[in-house]
């Protein structure tokens, strides 16, 4: 276990810098930090698919078995794929959509993950991280980039209008 939290201690100060237990913020009882997560999910027991990159679909799994291994969590098991395979399946299905060509393979789709053209993208982290100055590895402000970039992809393939700060930043519109 050591070893592992040190790791982990490393990586955090190297790149979110977010305290670590004792010091974490938040709830200490992990058992309901994973019922919040499953409770975020849905209302009753059918969960849907997560998706995270492919290299961290370890790191995650590992994470949500070590939240519902506290007391009081529920057994739920959580099933989690890989992003940039959902990323290829919808591309190659709005360019069906529109009779476009369609990516020759999942390697194309991954270079867009790849370049991460949202990357310093400001305004779209938390408070914690705008205030550190970390944005970058903010989740909230990972995940508002994943959308981002499905949507820069995908959806001139069918024909939606971008809206800003929905599906797009002020970047994808320009001066």
């Amino acid at each position: 276990m050591y070893g592992h939290q040190l790791e982990a201690q490393h990586y955090s100060d190297t790149t979110h810098s977010l305290p670590f237990p004792p010091n974490a913020m938040g709830d200490r009882n992990l058992g309901n930090v994973y019922n919040a997560v499953l409770k975020f999910l849905s209302s009753n027991d059918d969960y849907p698919s997560l998706y995270t990159p492919w290299e961290c679909i370890h790191i995650v799994n590992s994470v949500l078995n070590f939240l519902k291994s506290d007391i009081g969590a529920n057994n739920a098991i959580l099933s989690i794929y890989s992003l940039e395979y959902l990323f290829y399946v919808m591309k190659e299905a709005t360019c069906d959509q529109r009779e476009l060509e369609k990516p020759k393979t999942l390697h194309i789709t991954d270079a867009y993950f790849e370049r991460d053209y949202f990357e310093y993208e400001i305004g779209i982290e938390c408070p914690f991280h705008e205030d550190t100055d970390r944005g970058k590895f903010c989740t909230q402000s990972l995940v508002t980039r994943w959308g981002y970039m499905f949507s820069d992809h995908m959806c001139q393939d069918i024909a939606l209008s971008l809206i800003r700060g929905w599906h797009a930043n002020a970047y994808m519109f320009g001066p």
